[in-house]
């Protein structure tokens, strides 16, 4: 039941809406960004940030015999019953570039403000290259006076510089 209201309340807020005047993200480059809140909403919060979720495996391979011992893949195969064996760790952190920060916002019928999206020159390419995935988002958050909060990813593509 609370789970249904909380979905309630959670629609009756507008979506937030992002256009950019350019689709081509590259390192180093600018574009501008207009953020649009429908209303009628009163935000206590409203943030937009580019965010860079970033995946990296590490592989460990070694060999392990019959009695448990294991010995590093380098130092090659220890008897013809051993087995190699390969784990897999994977590490996933994001990363938050602020790019617009409100507080307070009431509005009544639309707020709308224009923003530079600068990439940063460290910016790597979406995609995925040997161990390391790297996708990226515009992430708007909203934290909503007497309603649910939200969160709305937008998926964009960074290309190489």
């Amino acid at each position: 039941m609370i789970s249904g209201i909380h979905r309630f309340f959670a629609l009756a807020t507008p979506e937030t809406e992002i256009e950019v005047d350019d689709i081509d993200f590259r390192p180093g480059r600018s574009v501008r960004m207009l953020v649009r809140q429908p209303g009628p909403v009163f935000l206590e919060d409203l943030a937009v940030d580019l965010r860079c979720r970033e995946t990296t495996w590490e592989y460990e391979r070694y060999w392990v015999e019959e009695d448990g011992w294991a010995i590093p893949a380098q130092e090659g195969r220890p008897s013809s019953t051993s087995r190699l064996v390969t784990e897999t760790k994977t590490n996933r952190h994001h990363h938050d570039l602020p790019v617009l920060k409100r507080t307070g916002l009431d509005v009544r019928e639309s707020f709308e403000e224009t923003v530079a999206l600068t990439i940063p020159d460290f910016a790597l390419p979406t995609g995925k290259i040997r161990d390391r995935a790297v996708e990226w988002q515009i992430v708007v958050t909203g934290k909503v006076g007497g309603r649910a909060d939200f969160e709305h990813p937008f998926p964009v593509v960074i290309r190489p510089a």
